[in-house]
């Protein structure tokens, strides 16, 4: 791989996939938990998008408004979890774990299920499960929605809940221009890998306070991307996570002459998706040879760290 990095936390890769969103009435029984844990791990090569990277910022400030709700309530119901590229799983209260995504005959009943769908925009929508596909590469289930998820390559997509009986977006969440001073960060530390670059092509800022702890923590991804699905050298995906005055890559990604592959993301929603009022990150992820969408748990530090993930790769 050469210079070819990834500091990606995406454990999953291989099963990129669907973020769901938590909603109905009633939850779904889901079956037990059997895993306590997830593992990071990087992909083995660096992998571009299959198309290129926007070219415009994004829109003006917009801020999704919801209701507070305290911190540390811990809800006795499980919430499945996926988006338009694949099922991610869910938080099982009682073995107090993350429980990455099943083989289709694990999983609940999906259709008719009304799902609560998130997004980066305000307002509150719900979409039908309607059946169920699944990816022949890696088995990933994929929940089909009636009206579909969005699905755009390089632009924010949602996320489906089926289950949850909190709020799923307990603050306020902005998207808004990067702040100059976050922005240089990202550009001392692409500079940092060789990457020199003034004015990305694409800029992503979105800011919420994710712990309930009174300030709002920021998430900023950068990248350039070629028009060539396969990307190349000076090629780059970077996301960054700004709290406590101070930062940290939350994933990376860079096209270097032998290998000049690129994942890169973009950031789909901001969500509580376990009912602890601290809320997940949901990026979005695509490659040249696939998608798929990964769930970050923010700690204090500040850190994004893989909490689910899944999707359709080869």
């Amino acid at each position: 791989m050469g210079k070819n990095r990834h500091r990606l936390v995406f454990g999953c890769f291989v099963a990129l996939g669907l973020v769901a969103a938590c909603g109905g009435d009633t939850a779904p029984t889901l079956p037990p938990a059997t895993v306590v844990t997830t593992t990071t791990a990087a992909p083995t090569t660096t992998v571009p998008a299959t198309t290129g990277a926007p070219t415009t910022t994004l829109p003006p400030t917009t801020t999704t408004a919801a209701a507070t709700t305290t911190t540390g309530v811990v809800p006795d119901t499980n919430a499945l979890v996926a988006t338009g590229f694949g099922v991610l799983g869910w938080f099982d209260h009682a073995a107090g774990a993350w429980v990455p995504w099943l083989q289709p005959d694990a999983m609940p009943e999906v259709e008719g299920a009304i799902f609560d769908v998130v997004t980066l925009q305000p307002g509150a929508a719900t979409v039908e499960g309607s059946g169920m596909s699944v990816c022949e590469i890696t088995g990933n289930p994929s929940v089909e929605f009636d009206p579909p998820l969005p699905v755009r390559l390089g632009e924010p997509g949602a996320v489906a809940v089926l289950g949850a009986t909190w709020d799923l977006v307990p603050r306020p969440v902005t998207v808004s221009d990067a702040p100059g001073d976050r922005l240089q960060t990202a550009l001392d530390h692409l500079a940092a890998n060789g990457i020199d670059d003034t004015a990305p092509p694409f800029v992503q800022h979105v800011e919420a306070d994710l712990d309930g702890d009174g300030a709002a923590e920021g998430v900023l991804v950068v990248e350039r991307l070629g028009g060539d699905r396969l990307g190349g050298p000076g090629d780059y995906s970077l996301t960054m996570v700004f709290g406590d005055g101070s930062s940290a890559v939350a994933a990376e990604s860079y096209g270097v002459a032998d290998s000049p592959y690129v994942l890169a993301h973009v950031v789909s929603a901001v969500v509580d998706l376990d009912g602890d009022g601290v809320m997940e990150v949901v990026a979005d992820s695509r490659y040249y040879e696939g998608t798929g969408s990964v769930a970050w748990e923010y700690a204090p530090g500040p850190a994004l760290t893989e909490a689910l993930a899944g999707g359709c790769s080869a």
